[in-house]
């Protein structure tokens, strides 16, 4: 297995390649995620080949609110956890 590190997304391009490269990490194939995912191959294809503009409507839409997207491997802690180690994490329809 690959050692995991931080990966920054600023582009649907590089969310895909992250997207591969968490994959490739755990050592899975595309079909066993899709599998595990309950999805085609060709979804998880297109995902990592970057062919899947919601990618990139979303990088735009995080940059233009002023973030950036990190994937961070969950063995590691973040560093912009709150000060009192906790995390909540916003739930679908939760907020807007």
């Amino acid at each position: 297995m690959q050692e995991k590190s931080r990966i920054l997304i600023r582009s649907g391009a590089s969310f895909a390649e992250a997207l591969a490269t968490a994959r490739h990490t755990t050592d899975i194939t595309q079909a066993s995620m899709a599998e595990r995912l309950h999805c085609s191959r060709d979804t998880i294809t297109n995902l990592e080949s970057g062919r899947s503009r919601q990618l990139d409507r979303l990088a735009r839409f995080v940059r233009f609110c002023g973030y950036d997207i990190v994937l961070v491997p969950r063995s590691q802690p973040t560093s912009s956890q709150p000060a009192n180690d906790t995390f909540e994490p916003v739930e679908p329809g939760g907020t807007s």
